[in-house]
């Protein structure tokens, strides 16, 4: 359950952060990536790399695809109702699937990843998925590896299988 997941000390940031963000009147909620698209794009565009990885351009497109697929869109709204964080993570049988995770860097301060993160896993819980993925650990800046570690992700080596009907 969530508050399984939030108890003890070592969720303790993660507690705090999301309250922080709350308290200054931040929204976490569904939405269509459609409708908000330019709100996705700016987001994207904020800051000119992530992870060493150049932000040039937002691949639009992919919102049409995850719009089509059925792919739930979590986003995280400032008090004046704008767009400033978002997540895309589609439920795989138990696997929920870390698409799209990413904030305006304005708002990182007030703990909206955090918010963000703590609605996707509470989602992935009520879908049963007992996984919830992110890209490549260690393919991450030091500070990305910290905050995933303070929201729970650990490194893991996974091999997939596909399961055989009988």
């Amino acid at each position: 359950t969530l508050s399984l997941y939030l108890a003890g000390k070592h969720r303790q940031a993660l507690r705090t952060n999301r309250t922080r963000c709350l308290t200054h009147g931040y929204k976490v909620r569904a939405f269509d990536p459609l409708a908000h698209r330019n709100e996705v794009e700016f987001i994207h565009l904020s800051m000119p790399d992530r992870q060493g990885k150049k932000m040039d351009y937002c691949r639009l497109d992919d919102l049409q695809q995850a719009h089509d697929f059925g792919a739930d869109y979590l986003g995280v709204f400032a008090p004046s109702g704008e767009l400033v964080a978002c997540a895309c993570t589609p439920i795989c049988g138990q696997a929920a699937l870390q698409l799209t995770f990413i904030g305006h860097p304005d708002h990182l301060i007030n703990g909206v990843m955090y918010a963000l993160h703590v609605d996707v896993v509470e989602r992935a819980i009520m879908h049963g998925a007992q996984w919830l993925t992110y890209e490549g650990f260690f393919g991450q800046r030091e500070g990305m590896r910290y905050y995933l570690a303070r929201c729970g992700y650990s490194p893991a080596n996974v091999t997939w299988r596909i399961a055989q009907d009988s």
